[in-house]
């Protein structure tokens, strides 16, 4: 048996109450819900004969008619008891509930890919999800925010059904489950916490042993072996291979978006700015004036130069004075020196969101150890946002730049601070 129990770096002083409140919500729709409709269904149930005629259809049970030519001959009751006497199978009031709630593709609604999402088939179902939901989310609610983190468990839920909708639409059969939206979670976490390890149980007769094993291998054998291959050799199984192949696909896409934005809207940096930004002196005027405020003057000139002349001067007022009316195009011909100090100083003035996008606009275009430079500040600033997750992908992406000896010494400073 191989299972994941755990994973690292976890971020500190930190308490996942959205993870925590979906693990809840599940938890309590088992034991308030599923159980006490886990008897034996009322004769009169609302519901009964559809889920009838739709077993009738997966399970043909009478030799001379269909379920809805029996109905008009015998009451329910009588069905249900032929039914259990001629095949084990008991129908309960969680079947139906199921039936009704779940996701069906072949008439499945809106509301429908939300409520599955809190279903589950039985304790173990319920019990595997949760785990999984519990080694992982903590790690990608505090990347995300909280409600950040709500919405794309909710709407990779919603891909994850669609997806497995897609491979069957005719299908009355319901998906009922959280793996989908789980997977959506794992999706997100495999892009952004690419060097975190999971602490993995293994027992195979008498070795029982944990062990620590790289974050992408486990989740890279839970997506392939787990569900790429029994879809592609359409293994005989009650398992929605297509739902979390779909949830995970749609939580890499939006990891992808996300950090490309910085996990902000795409007008975020102005709202920042409005928000927070510093006061700059005016070299022109000798007047401090908002970053972010109003300013219809053309753009001086060779604005990077004078950036790159602030910079060598340690003046970050003048630099980032000049920062606020470059344009993008002014950024990419910073050297990488000048953009880490400039993104450093911007994450230290307020604007995170402005500084992390800079340096991963460069970052995307160098190698070696001028990239090694730049993740040591995209650490620096995910550490003045309290993401010390983060920062720690970042510094041990940047180990493996091949630094020289004075940078290495100043990103293993950082992986020591962020250690106590």
């Amino acid at each position: 048996m191989f299972l994941p129990i755990g994973d690292a770096p976890n971020p500190k002083d930190y308490t996942p109450w959205v993870t925590y409140g979906l693990m809840a919500a599940n938890v309590l729709v088992y034991l308030l819900i599923t159980l006490p409709l886990g008897g034996a269904v009322h004769p009169n149930a609302t519901g009964l004969v559809d889920y009838l005629i739709y077993l009738d259809q997966q399970i043909p049970m009478f030799r001379d008619g269909s379920m809805a030519e029996v109905l008009e001959q015998y009451s329910t009751e009588e069905v249900l008891i032929f039914i259990q006497e001629s095949y084990g199978l008991q129908i309960t009031g969680w079947d139906l509930a199921i039936f009704e709630y779940g996701y069906r593709p072949n008439q499945g609604g809106f509301s429908d890919l939300f409520t599955s999402l809190f279903m589950h088939a039985g304790l173990m179902h319920l019990a595997g999800n949760m785990l999984f939901l519990w080694i992982y989310g903590d790690n990608v609610e505090h990347r995300l925010g909280r409600v950040g983190y709500l919405i794309t468990y909710l709407v990779t839920g919603a891909i994850a059904t669609i997806s497995f909708a897609s491979l069957d639409t005719a299908s009355g059969t319901p998906l009922v489950g959280a793996s989908g939206a789980i997977s959506g979670v794992l999706g997100v976490y495999f892009l952004c916490f690419k060097d975190n390890t999971v602490k993995v149980f293994v027992w195979f007769w008498f070795f029982i042993r944990t062990f620590m094993v790289p974050a992408r291998l486990v989740l890279g054998i839970y997506v392939i072996w787990d569900n790429v291959i029994p879809l592609m050799t359409a293994a005989d199984s009650n398992v929605a291979y297509g739902a979390h192949l779909g949830g995970f696909l749609g939580g890499l896409a939006i990891a992808y978006v996300g950090e490309m934005l910085e996990w902000n809207s795409p007008g975020a940096v102005k709202r920042e700015q409005k928000r927070r930004g510093p006061q700059v002196l005016d070299f022109k005027t000798g007047q401090a004036i908002l970053v972010g405020s109003d300013d219809t003057r053309a753009p001086e000139p060779d604005l990077t130069r004078a950036i790159e002349a602030a910079i060598a001067q340690n003046n970050p007022d003048r630099a980032l004075y000049h920062f606020i009316r470059s344009k993008p195009q002014d950024h990419a011909l910073l050297s990488t020196e000048s953009t880490a100090i400039l993104g450093e100083w911007l994450s230290q003035r307020g604007f995170a969101t402005s500084a992390g996008k800079l340096i991963k606009q460069r970052i995307r275009k160098v190698t070696g150890r001028a990239r090694a430079r730049l993740l040591l500040s995209l650490a620096r600033v995910r550490l003045a946002q309290n993401q010390p997750t983060s920062a720690h992908q970042s510094l041990l992406d940047a180990l493996r730049q091949d630094p020289d000896y004075k940078l290495e010494l100043e990103i293993r400073d950082e992986l020591q601070r962020i250690a106590h």
